[in-house]
């Protein structure tokens, strides 16, 4: 497209692990700083892929006034989170990598804040639904039940031991606030191109097999899938207050490729 690196396109690595820390966040405000103090440009555009765009989200609303952006592309952008996440840190993932294990990706994401970050937030509950549910299966009945946003965060950390600390930074940042805000309200001209009709993990499913003999459950678990981009769900993505010309869609895309 005629950019050239260093010079009107800078990229901004960053330590995923901590998802949207305080230290990544000052991290992104000082790559900004040095880009316009090198240009002398009064602003930048920032394209922001998946956990990036809630990155720059709580970097505006930390620096409503002194944001220095005027225009931001949001790329597959989980703005209320997503079950992809849930999935890894339960079951694990190998995220399409075949050099991945999944067992071990499992122990990894039960520490890392990123996880969570990414984890459904109240707001997805509430628009999407539940994203876990328990089937208990008996030699005579089977029950079948969604947990409602409560039951869920008690099920993680009771059931699967999972870090209940992040589990809590996680939701103190997905606030209403922070799922619902407006970037144009401080003056940013809000892009989307949000993946669509590709299957994605829209809830995971327990489940419980009671054995009479042993007198205990076994559990395995399934996948129920909704539309999005293979791993942010459609409602996540679109989750965002924008001008309807900015919105953009993208056909069965693949999240990682988008």
């Amino acid at each position: 497209q005629g950019y050239i690196e260093d010079s009107d396109l800078f990229l901004f690595p960053y330590d995923w692990r901590y998802g949207v820390s305080e230290n990544n966040i000052n991290l992104l405000k000082q790559k900004i700083v040095d880009v316009l103090t090198n240009t002398g440009a009064e602003k930048v555009d920032i394209i922001a892929h998946s956990t990036g765009g809630l990155m720059v989200k709580k970097y505006v609303i930390d620096y409503p006034n002194e944001h220095h952006i005027d225009k931001a592309l949001f790329i597959g952008v989980p703005n209320t989170g997503a079950p992809k996440a849930i999935k890894a840190l339960i079951v694990g993932d190998s995220f399409g990598n075949i050099f991945l294990d999944s067992d071990e990706m499992k122990k990894i994401s039960k520490n890392l804040p990123v996880s969570y970050d990414l984890s459904p937030s109240e707001q997805y509950f509430n628009i999407k639904g539940s994203y876990i549910k328990i089937i208990e299966q008996r030699p005579f009945s089977n029950d079948s039940y969604d947990l409602n946003f409560e039951e869920i965060n008690n099920f993680l950390v009771n059931k699967k031991n999972l870090n209940k600390q992040a589990l809590v930074n996680a939701h103190n940042l997905h606030t209403s606030d922070f799922d619902n805000f407006d970037l144009r309200d401080v003056g940013i001209n809000l892009y989307a191109i949000n993946g669509c009709k590709a299957g994605t993990i829209g809830k995971l499913v327990e489940v419980r097999h009671y054995n009479l003999f042993d007198k205990e459950y076994s559990s395995y678990y399934k996948l129920e899938q909704t539309p999005g981009d293979g791993t942010v769900p459609f409602e996540s993505a679109t989750n965002l207050p924008i001008d309807q010309e900015n919105k953009f869609y993208t056909l069965k895309a693949k999240h990682s490729e988008m």
